[in-house]
């Protein structure tokens, strides 16, 4: 049961972190994307050129993600650690919980 408990916690994580990662990549670079955007607003008094926005929104975002690289890892690491943990002992799965609880929950349904 334990070897159960920590596969499913492995594969959570590895799945969770990706997330997370892209995830916070890709708030980043919308950030950037929408500041980007703004400027080129207020510079051109109302017109957006979008071949323009794009080429600096992605050299900016480039730089603004690769600086806080580590960041994000931290933070996806950190996060996908504690819920994969939380699914992997709390229960919710059905192939994590005990044999006794399984047990409980088909006599009480039947």
């Amino acid at each position: 049961m334990l070897m159960v408990r920590l596969l499913t916690v492995l594969v959570s994580f590895v799945l969770l972190f990706c997330f997370f990662y892209l995830s916070g990549a890709m708030l980043v670079g919308f950030g950037v994307g929408f500041e980007t955007a703004m400027e080129q607003e207020k510079a051109g008094e109302g017109v957006i050129n979008l071949k323009n926005i794009k080429a600096d929104a992605k050299q900016k975002a480039a730089a603004e993600v690769e600086s806080h690289i580590g960041t994000i890892a931290v933070v996806a690491s950190c996060l996908s650690s504690v819920v994969a943990l939380i699914l992997g002992f709390s229960g919710i799965f059905p192939w994590c919980r005990s044999r006794a609880e399984v047990a409980e929950e088909l006599a009480s349904n039947g």
